[in-house]
C-alpha cells in the first residue's frame, strides 16, 4: 500500500514540476507525505476518551445503531458495556463522539472498512 502511495505521489510530483510549479515543491510533497500517513494508520486518540473501533464489511446510513452494539460488545469498559439508547443519544448531542477529531452525529454515514470512533470522558 505504502509503495503504491509513494509511486502515485512520484508520479504525480513528477507531473507537478513538469508544469512549472517547482517554487510550491515543498507544501505539495507535505501534503503528499500527510495524505500517505494518514491513510496507513490509526488516528492519534485524544486525552480522557474510551476508542471503539468499528470493522465494517459494507456501508451503513447511520453510525448510531453501529456504534450502539460495538459498546454493548466491547468488554474493557463497563460503563459503556452497559449504555442505553439514550445515554448514547446523549453523547451525540453533547458532543462527545467523535471521528478523526471531528463531531460526529449520529445519522452520520460510515464506510465500509476500519473507523476509529473516540468517546470523549471515558
Amino acid at each position: 500500500m505504502v509503495a503504491d502511495v509513494t509511486a502515485a505521489a512520484l508520479s504525480a510530483g513528477n507531473r507537478f514540476f513538469q508544469k512549472g510549479h517547482a517554487g510550491n515543491s515543498m507544501a505539495f510533497f507535505y501534503v503528499l507525505s500527510y495524505k500517505a500517513f494518514m491513510s496507513t494508520s490509526e488516528p492519534v486518540r485524544p486525552p480522557n476518551s474510551f476508542r471503539v473501533t468499528i470493522t465494517l464489511d459494507q456501508g451503513v446510513d447511520r453510525m448510531d445503531n453501529v456504534l450502539l452494539d460495538a459498546c454493548r460488545k466491547q468488554e474493557d469498559h463497563p460503563q459503556l458495556h452497559t449504555i442505553s439508547r439514550a445515554a448514547l443519544k446523549q453523547l451525540f448531542n453533547d458532543k462527545k463522539v467523535m471521528i478523526k477529531g471531528q463531531r460526529a452525529k449520529s445519522n452520520s454515514s460510515l464506510a465500509a472498512g476500519t473507523t476509529y470512533v473516540d468517546i470523549l470522558g471515558f
